[in-house]
């Protein structure tokens, strides 16, 4: 059976000091093990729990939802992991926004791809590189939603939203 329990992040503990990278084209993760001890000694937890990669990573997406939930900046490294993950299972791993948009067809994102230019400028508006956004229009792999509903309020075409200068 397994066991769930309420973790709360001490007051001097940022998601930021995790330190969270992702290389897009190899997959790696690396973060600041410090962090994860940090939070597991808060919580008075054996660390040896985070010797299995599932806890650290069930930890680390849960911690970020907290995050983007108390109003926390998006981290670049944690969409891109996420992207990965569900591009990996062919689903998201979980929508963060209460702003639900429709998965995209590759013929959507190839068309949207044309209004807004090329696929270099298509894939650093969506915070990815250009491989991922070539396999978005293969239909190889599924953008996230929270980075496809960024992208299009990026580009003016969110369909409940739209960026306004002030």
């Amino acid at each position: 059976m397994q066991q769930q329990k309420q973790i709360s992040v001490p007051d001097n503990l940022d998601f930021a000091d995790l330190g969270l990278w992702h290389d897009q084209d190899t997959g790696h993760v690396q973060f600041n093990w410090s962090a994860i001890h940090e939070l597991a000694d808060h919580n008075q937890l054996d660390r040896a729990i985070f010797a299995n990669p599932d806890n650290v990573g069930a930890l680390i997406a849960t911690w970020y939802q907290a995050h983007l939930t108390n109003g926390g900046d998006k981290d670049m490294a944690a969409e891109r992991m996420f992207n990965a993950v569900a591009a990996e299972y062919n689903q998201p791993v979980q929508i963060w926004d209460n702003v639900p948009v429709e998965p995209p067809t590759p013929e959507q994102i190839k068309d949207l791809r044309k209004q807004v230019g090329t696929q270099a400028k298509c894939a650093k508006l969506a915070g990815v590189n250009i491989s991922n956004w070539q396999r978005w229009e293969k239909g190889e792999q599924r953008p996230h939603p929270t980075t496809w509903g960024m992208f299009l309020l990026s580009c003016g075409q969110h369909p409940r939203y739209a960026l306004k200068n002030i």
